[in-house]
């Protein structure tokens, strides 16, 4: 069928690749010999654990680190066959084997050059992933995080070194290149990652210039996802106007491990005293509610409280998956969730979004911030606040009456895309009655995004919700159609921000258009000829403004740990 069909794709996101739930990621470094290189949180791994060593970084000796060296299987310093002699490289593989790196975490890969043209780092970023690829089958037999390809992240290559700044157009589209090559002929999933928001839109730029039928031809070709890129489409427009907002649910969260609320109280049935066997009859047949319930009841007077077993299992999890990346990279500024887990304000903050941190409601607001999360049902920060049992959701509309004011003001002046929900809440359906008794019968409020064919459900919602499904089964294979959405967000990306090329920024101006050059010199003349009063009067503020969004911010290097 189609889903045999599926080559690996190459998604784009805002966002440090460091921190993205995925089977390897591989940095950059540069132009430093290879015993030089320095990469995440080495000793503290060594001495510690890997826990809470996200950010920390730290030069490695040289003796630990030969040794180190040594115990990989990785190739170092291989020749490439048409590089000249002085243009060598490695692919240094900086995971900790010595300390019995486990299978179940993600390996890091460094790629080092020496005197590379562009043309020369874009056959390293390849073999790179050839290397990579190779050495993680032979240590995991499948995917991790239930992915249906192998997923490998890699910082936006050569964006922070000031020896490619004047060919960055260039080098840009030859990573591309490479990057779909790999995608295609390794059968991998590729997630590219850039801190700013000038190379991300250069990047989707890049790809629409040859046209995104090449890089989604999913949605070109095959019927049911034609529909879907229609109904994409309709929220381009809503998106370049700050009027969409995101609904996430549970379903986010499964790409970076955790449990579904179904399977967490599974696994905390067997904790209990007498314990329950998840394949009980009456288990099965219980509701999620009744579920929470009990295992509140038989936890009463133990050491832990079934919040404190919530919270010490969201603890495990500290790393978005890719969908909560590709939400995070939409031009959007206001997020629901009913998640407890923070992964969707951890991608939030991987990128310059958010450089001034964002407000998390109604837990830890923040006036001054750009961006916002409303939590409905908790956070795993604050253990009071969390939704869990049938007590807590009767108590729901006296504790949080004001969250919900905020959704419902939302439904009424913006257009909100669910993602992960299954719309079975019975919080949200108070609030959707609410907002729809204020709206005309034919309003259409927001866009749900469905794993399996839901028909009964478009007819409950008819005129008020627009669904998209990816699969034409209520039954589907979930990977599969899990899949399809992330590529269907990816497409989303490429569309809101393929429209804002950076063409005043002229390290791209090789990759520019002869439109796009012609209007960025007649731009630059405009600028060199106004007297110092005609760039004072209000009409031309307003001119300055649209100009400033085609220029490089400030901070337009990329950056990300290694």
């Amino acid at each position: 069928g189609v889903a045999g069909k599926e080559r690996g794709h190459v998604f784009i996101v805002r966002g440090l690749c460091n921190r993205l739930a995925c089977d390897a990621f591989l940095n950059y470094g540069g132009r430093r010999p290879l015993e030089k290189i320095t990469y995440e949180a080495y000793s503290y791994w060594r001495n510690n654990g890997r826990k809470n060593a996200l950010n920390m970084w730290t030069g490695v000796n040289n003796r630990v680190y030969n040794e180190h060296l040594k115990r990989s299987k990785v190739k170092l310093n291989k020749r490439l066959p048409n590089l000249s002699k002085s243009s060598d490289y490695g692919v240094v593989l900086n995971t900790p084997q010595e300390i019995k790196w486990p299978k179940t975490e993600e390996d890091h890969f460094t790629l080092t050059t020496k005197n590379l043209t562009p043309e020369g780092l874009a056959q390293v970023v390849g073999e790179g992933f050839r290397i990579a690829h190779e050495y993680r089958q032979e240590r995991c037999e499948k995917p991790m995080y239930g992915n249906l390809k192998y997923t490998y992240a890699i910082t936006n290559v050569g964006a922070g070194s000031d020896a490619y700044q004047s060919a960055m157009g260039e080098l840009f589209s030859l990573i591309l290149d490479t990057l779909q090559e790999c995608a295609t002929t390794l059968d991998i999933d590729i997630v590219v990652c850039c801190w700013d928001q000038v190379n991300f839109n250069m990047l989707q730029s890049l790809r629409a210039q040859r046209g995104l039928k090449e890089y989604f031809p999913l949605l070109t070709e095959h019927k049911l996802f034609l529909k879907q890129k229609k109904q994409a489409e309709k929220l381009v427009d809503l998106a370049a106007v700050g009027k969409l907002a995101i609904f996430a649910g549970a379903g986010i969260s499964l790409g970076s491990g955790l449990p579904s609320w179904s399977q967490l109280l599974d696994q905390l049935a067997l904790k209990v005293k007498p314990p329950i066997q998840p394949d009980d009859e009456e288990w099965q047949n219980m509701d999620l509610l009744s579920k929470a319930d009990l295992i509140k009841k038989r936890l009463h007077g133990t050491e832990k409280s079934l919040v404190d077993h919530i919270v010490d299992l969201f603890d495990e999890f500290e790393k978005p998956s890719y969908v909560h990346y590709l939400l995070a990279s939409l031009p959007c500024t206001e997020y629901v969730t009913t998640n407890y887990d923070q992964l969707l304000e951890v991608a939030l903050t991987s990128s310059d979004k958010c450089p001034n941190d964002i407000s998390v409601l109604p837990q830890k607001p923040k006036f001054d911030a750009d961006t916002w999360v409303l939590k409905m049902h908790g956070d795993v920060g604050d253990r009071n606040s969390i939704v869990l049992t049938r007590e807590d959701y009767l108590r729901y509309e006296e504790r949080a009456s004001a969250l919900g004011g905020i959704v419902q003001a939302k439904m009424m002046t913006s257009h909100i895309l669910f993602v992960g929900f299954s719309l079975s809440d019975d919080n949200f359906f108070k609030i959707a009655d609410t907002v729809k008794k204020s709206l005309p019968e034919d309003k259409t409020f927001g866009t749900s995004l469905q794993l399996q064919n839901t028909p009964l459900q478009s007819e409950i919602w008819k005129n008020q919700l627009d669904f998209v499904n990816f699969s034409e089964s209520k039954a589907p294979h979930i990977p599969y159609s899990a899949r399809r959405l992330a590529i269907w967000l990816d497409y989303l990306n490429a569309r809101t921000s393929s429209e804002n090329t950076p063409i005043m920024d002229t390290r791209f101006e090789s990759v520019c258009t002869p439109a796009q050059n012609e209007l960025r010199k007649a731009i630059v003349q405009l600028e060199s000829s106004l007297s110092v009063d005609a760039r004072n009067t209000l009409e031309y503020q307003r001119v300055a403004k649209v100009i400033d969004e085609l220029r490089p911010f400030p901070q337009s290097k990329n950056f990300c740990p290694p």
